[in-house]
């Protein structure tokens, strides 16, 4: 699969899921400006997401004439409006883990957890021990860590620690 660059600014449809909530915060730290929707809409986006750009429909008008990426959720159907619109006019349509992938590209090292139970505890903890060491390493958790640590997180160490799905086959990404 050829390696797709991320461009800005980006537009994520489903922001509101939490796969999506982690990968706007590395998004954010890799200073990418953002908007977003999702018919769920919820408030974590006040942080990374300026509110003026976060919308509670999909609508084509939703992507600016300035987006040059769309990442889009698995819960996103193929026949979504906005994505539709998106490759009309031949921007570049990455999925989550697509986008995912990218990023953790850019570190030397990637720690990839996948299985059936406890993934979310062993990215957790595998980031704890790294960041405990003084390794910075960037990292996305694929649920909210009880440790007073984010979500996700993008550092310029040498280790990228992903929680990965194995599911549907993303973790091959």
């Amino acid at each position: 699969m050829k390696q797709q660059v991320l461009q800005g600014p980006i537009h994520l449809i489903g922001s509101s899921g939490i796969g999506m909530k982690g990968l706007t915060k590395l998004l954010s730290d890799l200073n990418y400006s953002l908007s977003g929707s999702d018919i769920n809409l919820n408030t974590h986006q006040d942080d990374v997401i300026p509110a003026h750009k976060c919308y509670r429909l999909h609508l084509a008008s939703n992507l600016g004439k300035e987006v040059k990426t769309i990442i889009y959720s698995a819960a996103i159907p193929k026949d979504n409006t906005e994505l539709i619109e998106a490759r009309k006019r031949g921007l570049t349509c990455l999925s989550r883990p697509e986008a995912l992938a990218h990023i953790a590209s850019q570190s030397q090292t990637c720690i990839a957890v996948s299985g059936t139970h406890g993934k979310t505890s062993t990215t957790a903890l595998i980031t704890h021990l790294l960041c405990a060491s003084g390794y910075k390493p960037s990292y996305y958790i694929g649920g909210v860590p009880n440790n007073n640590f984010a979500q996700a997180h993008f550092n310029a160490g040498p280790y990228f620690i992903t929680e990965t799905d194995e599911s549907d086959g993303s973790f091959l990404s």
